[in-house]
């Protein structure tokens, strides 16, 4: 295969790496401090949340999975989810009892993106420390189901295109043109499209998601496009190794789904490092 492609300015504004496994049932709020001391030096900062309900890419007649109702019966508590942050803001480690995620975010225009090799790096040490723990605590085991990595892009306007009506310029799926003069250019785009990503055997084993919505920025109300693309995949198998692997795919995806959709002006833009 022909190396990924790079950029050296990259419109990316935060990364999710995730993994999901089967729930640990006794990962409640003390086994979760006890793993925070683990990472206290790295990450300070403390928050809770509510828990993500877990998400599966079915296929066949197990589709569409649109809507998906848990029901548990228990008397203690539903786990939280625990937010592990930096000092900064910047790094964040998330954990519950059926995922760990690590997200980078881009804070202000001077922070750059440390690069997808960096983050993964961290991740996989925090998840085979993660690993340990449970062993360690003896929680179970880890066997991980599905894998996700998700990047969003901030394209803000003023560098190769001006107004939300000229996505031809960003995105080679649209080309504003109609079968007559009837319309006008248009308000606004929103474009949402999946795909599958095949396995080995071209069996289908995730999905890589692509949305991009139309926004204007907070701080100067400038126009932007904010675009997600998310892939996620069933590991080949439940253990860590299955996990990196899995991580790996998705990063694949995501990041040549982004150079298929996006024009060869902005690659330039973004400083195109290499090809397909």
């Amino acid at each position: 295969m022909s190396p990924t492609p790079d950029f050296g300015r990259p419109p990316v504004s935060e990364v999710v790496l995730s993994v999901q496994f089967e729930p640990i049932e006794n990962m409640r709020g003390p086994q979760v401090g006890l793993l925070w001391a683990k990472f206290r030096h790295q990450f300070p900062r403390v928050e809770e949340h509510e828990p993500l309900a877990p998400v599966f890419e079915k296929f066949g007649s197990q589709e569409p999975a649109q809507f998906n109702v848990r029901l548990e019966f228990s008397n203690a508590l539903p786990a939280r989810r625990a937010w592990l942050l930096n000092e900064r803001g910047d790094q964040l480690l998330q954990i519950q009892p059926d995922r760990l995620i690590h997200n980078w975010r881009k804070l202000n225009d001077e922070d750059t993106y440390p690069s997808f090799r960096h983050l993964f790096h961290s991740f996989a040490l925090e998840l085979r420390e993660f690993q340990e723990f449970v062993s360690q605590e003896k929680l179970g085991e880890l066997f991980f189901n599905q894998c996700e990595v998700t990047y969003v892009n901030h394209i803000v306007a003023g560098a190769g295109w001006e107004t939300h009506a000229e996505l031809d310029k960003v995105f080679t799926f649209w080309s504003g043109r109609h079968s007559d003069s009837f319309l006008p250019a248009p308000e606004d785009v929103r474009y949402v499209v999946r795909y599958i990503i095949p396995g080995t055997k071209n069996e289908p084993i995730g999905r890589l998601h692509v949305m991009a919505s139309p926004i204007f920025r907070a701080a100067d109300k400038k126009a932007a496009i904010m675009l997600n693309l998310t892939a996620r995949c069933r590991p080949e198998d439940g253990s860590i190794e299955g996990a990196y692997n899995s991580l790996e795919t998705g990063h694949q995806w995501v990041t040549r789904g982004f150079v298929s959709i996006t024009t060869e002006a902005m690659h330039r833009l973004w400083e195109r490092k290499h090809g397909i």
